[in-house]
């Protein structure tokens, strides 16, 4: 048997962008309570993932893959793997 060259399957997301203050509703509304945490101390928000708090930056996205586990990717790595398919 020869090695073959293998396509990743077309998979759609479901992703905000934080953009700071300016929707940090809509990103609490997309997560939930229990995913989105604030520190008071340093004023900044975090993505609580299975094995850690990544910090939200200005400009990541958050994703929510079919098997609903939140995730962050930066936007250089999120538009070079998604585009948009709708509104």
């Amino acid at each position: 048997m020869s090695v073959q060259k293998y396509r990743n399957k077309l998979v759609v997301i479901e992703a905000i962008q934080y953009q700071r203050e300016d929707n940090i509703i809509a990103v609490q509304n997309f997560v939930g309570n229990d995913i989105l945490r604030y520190n008071e101390d340093c004023n900044e928000y975090y993505i609580k993932t299975e094995g850690e708090n990544i910090k939200l930056l200005k400009g990541d996205y958050i994703i929510k893959p079919a098997a609903g586990e939140f995730y962050v990717c930066k936007p250089d790595m999120f538009e070079a793997r998604y585009e948009k398919v709708g509104d």
